[in-house]
């Protein structure tokens, strides 16, 4: 394995390298981070063989913290090549870290919302952010009584800690 890792990987020191299975390192980087204060705003990484960095770190506070994950690679080599172990590693990363994909999120950090994306010569780089429990992306619900129509869906802001049936737009609201 190691003759055909990543440059980056080999020069990386050695605590900071990943082998082992990606649902440990996820394990490992969320114990890491329940290590900190929760003002804290440091990353938590590792470098896999491949050369991807995956990288977590939690913001937000109380109710409306998440997690934030960076995922990024130099290329090195066949260009055409590493756009497909990129992308491969990019989607192996959202299913296996912690995340259903649902939409709204039914429990806190279901699913994931990207936020940016980076894509230059020789470097690729995307963020993350979880949803909260009733997001659809960072800050805005579905009304959940307007997402049974199939003619209306009513963005509304988030209410942290309702769930998706605690989200009401104007109309839907009364009586809560």
């Amino acid at each position: 394995m190691t003759s055909n890792a990543h440059p980056d990987y080999l020069g990386a020191r050695k605590e900071r390298q990943w082998r082992g299975l990606f649902e440990c390192l996820w394990q490992l980087l969320t114990r890491e981070l329940e290590g900190t204060s929760r003002e804290a705003r440091s990353w938590h990484w590792r470098i896999l063989p491949n050369g991807v960095v995956v990288a977590l770190r939690r913001i937000g506070a109380g109710d409306a913290w998440r997690y934030e994950l960076r995922l990024a690679r130099r290329s090195v080599g066949n260009f055409r090549e590493n756009d497909v172990s990129w992308e491969g590693t990019v989607r192996y990363v959202l299913k296996t870290g912690g995340n259903t994909g649902e939409r709204p999120a039914t429990y806190d950090h279901a699913s994931w919302h990207r936020t940016r994306k980076i894509t230059e010569a020789g470097r690729r780089v995307v963020f993350y952010r979880s949803l909260l429990r009733g997001e659809i992306k960072p800050g805005v619900a579905e009304c959940w009584t307007c997402r049974g129509s199939r003619d209306v869906r009513t963005e509304v802001d988030c209410r942290p800690g309702v769930g998706p049936r605690g989200q009401r737009c104007d109309q839907h609201g009364e009586g809560m």
